[in-house]
């Protein structure tokens, strides 16, 4: 017996079987059903008859007798092949007979099939098999007198052979065919960890299938990506996450027509790669072209080739969003519930999820929000209401805890998403509703802050101003003097272009108005011989200066900017130590990470 054709006898659930004496056969029930052929002699009728002209697959025809009229193929026959007549009576014994080409079409004759079994009044279950696993066509039968009866059935040259014949032969695809009325399982297996192993399934219910048709299901899984990647069109999906390198390809045969689906949820679960250490994953599908998105989630995974051997880290010790999520908030997780992050922080390497259309399903690395609101002194409000929306659909809402942090436990797909806070009294920055976009699978950190306070992500600090004219040094001890959200003041220390425009786009009115910056003349002996230097003591290695400038003037050692006096707003100027007359503003920054400043 071939690996795919046991692996099916032992795994998929179907009306009829395969001679496989290690599967039970199902039972056929006697019943009256309308018939799809009328009375021709031989039998009483055929019931639940499925191919191409009622409901099954388009490239298989039943010819008469088993139907009456003409049928006209729409095109060639597929020659050369070996299909396969299973015929099960109402106990559920089943045999399996080899068709032969006979011309235009196969042919079998059912009596050779049930020698020496009663016919008249019996009932019996026909199926036409190809590789012994992909189901083409059925009806059901009973018989009035105890003469042969020809099958007949054409099969079209467009059915996809040599596809069909790489799935099974691959260890990486399976198929096997369900029962709509009474569901089943369909499996893939692989050597993998040094044995057989399942790595991807498919789980239906009963009355699973539209229009009650039996169908063959077919999970077609790949493993040849890199061990990780993004969405840069080497994926199989348009998911704006970091996908992992097993994704499978779910189908059934016949397909469901467009808009068709599914009359249950159909659970499916797909493992992990064996070097992966992602223990946060879910399950995401195409969900038409360049669309995109994650499957209910399912817990936990059954798949017995996702590492019984893997050891699932403690909260803090594996990687993935949630788990970063712990390393940074430690005991806040405390607040805003463990479990729902600790639940899906153990996992065994396996994704699961429920769908009702079947396409390209690939594990995920999803995205999550999570954030501050903050007051006018930077303290957290706490019981503050969080509540997270894709265009109007409100997908989960949240209190803030401790330190006004709040988080959203729903793992996200890439895309627009719009983070509301409401029930306290406070103006923020931007207002109350912040708009969020999800390009990549990461956390993403959403600030409320209070009207002139900014927070730039690339040095995790926040930034003011204050139009006060003050001298450089009565700027620098005022600042340091301040403090924000537990972060302590300073004139800004600008490290980068993109920071120098951070402030710019941000706080305008510290470029114009020629506001202080935090870099001074470290000789003490003014520009000509100036040593520029940041008050903070971080290295001087970015400057903005305007074309001239530094210019050499005596006791010109104090740097803000220049946008006063016409200038490019966002370009540097030595001055005086008072500027002019009752000095410039302050720019500052609220640095955070440190219990102090440096001085």
């Amino acid at each position: 017996m071939t690996r795919a054709k046991a692996f099916v006898c032992l795994a998929v659930i179907a009306l009829a079987g395969y001679a496989c004496s290690d599967r039970p056969q199902p039972q056929i029930t006697e019943v009256e059903l309308p018939a799809v052929s009328a009375d021709m002699g031989t039998m009483d009728g055929v019931f639940d008859l499925q191919d191409g002209n009622h409901g099954g697959n388009a490239n298989f025809l039943w010819l008469p007798p088993v139907v009456t009229g003409d049928v006209n193929p729409p095109g060639p026959l597929a020659s050369g092949l070996a299909p396969k007549v299973e015929i099960c009576d109402k106990d559920g014994v089943c045999s399996t007979h080899p068709a032969s080409e006979n011309g235009s079409h196969y042919h079998f004759d059912l009596k050779s099939g049930i020698e020496g079994k009663p016919l008249a009044g019996s009932p019996y279950r026909i199926r036409v098999y190809l590789f012994e696993d992909y189901l083409l066509g059925s009806f059901s039968v009973a018989l009035n007198s105890n003469g042969n009866i020809p099958l007949r059935f054409w099969i079209g040259e467009s059915f996809p052979v040599a596809e069909v014949e790489a799935c099974i032969e691959e260890d990486r695809c399976d198929l096997g065919t369900v029962v709509s009325g009474e569901g089943g399982t369909v499996e893939v297996t692989t050597p993998f960890n040094g044995g057989s192993e399942i790595i991807a399934a498919a789980v239906f219910p009963p009355n699973w299938s539209p229009g009650g048709v039996d169908r063959t299901v077919i999970i077609d899984c790949r493993n040849d990506l890199p061990s990780e990647f993004a969405d840069d069109g080497s994926g199989p999906l348009n998911t704006g996450l970091t996908q992992l390198p097993w994704y499978c390809d779910f189908s059934v045969d016949p397909p469901l027509d467009p808009g068709e689906q599914f009359n249950e949820d159909v659970t499916v679960e797909v493992c992990e790669t064996v070097d992966m250490d992602h223990a946060t994953v879910v399950l995401g599908k195409s969900s038409g072209p360049g669309l995109f998105e994650l499957l209910p989630f399912v817990f936990p995974t059954q798949l017995d080739a996702c590492f019984a051997d893997y050891q699932s880290p403690e909260i803090g010790d594996a990687s993935g969003f949630w788990n970063g999520l712990s390393r940074r908030l430690g005991a806040v997780l405390q607040v805003i519930g463990p479990e729902p992050l600790r639940a899906r922080m153990l996992r065994d390497g396996g994704a699961g999820g429920t769908t009702r259309v079947f396409s390209a399903i690939n594990p995920v690395i999803p995205a999550g929000i999570e954030g501050l609101v903050l007051d006018g002194d930077g303290d957290g409000i706490f019981g503050a209401d969080v509540t997270l929306t894709q265009g109007s659909t409100e997908i989960e809402s949240t209190d803030t805890g401790e330190g006004g942090f709040f988080s959203f436990v729903t793992p996200l797909a890439g895309g627009a998403y719009t983070v509301t806070v409401s029930g306290v009294e406070a103006t923020f920055q931007g207002g109350n509703a912040q708009d969020v976009t999800i390009t990549e699978s990461d956390h993403y950190e959403v600030r409320f802050l209070p009207v002139g306070f900014f927070y730039y992500e690339e040095t995790g600090n926040y930034y003011s101003s204050d139009a006060v004219g003050r001298t450089w040094n009565d700027a620098r001890d005022d600042a340091a003097e301040q403090s924000f959200a537990g972060c302590y003041g300073q004139l800004a220390t600008i490290r980068s272009q993109g920071e120098n425009d951070f402030i710019s786009t941000n706080m305008p009115q510290a470029t114009t108005g020629g506001y202080w910056l935090g870099g001074f003349d470290a000789s003490g002996e003014g520009a000509v011989a100036a040593e520029w230097a940041w008050d903070s003591g971080e290295p001087f290695d970015y400057a903005n200066w305007h074309a001239g400038e530094p210019n050499g003037f005596p006791e010109e050692g104090w740097i803000h900017f220049f946008g006063r006096f016409g200038v490019p707003a966002d370009e540097w100027n030595d001055t005086l130590l008072n500027g002019i007359g009752a000095g410039w503003g302050s720019t500052l920054e609220f640095v955070c990470g440190e219990e102090e400043g440096p001085f």
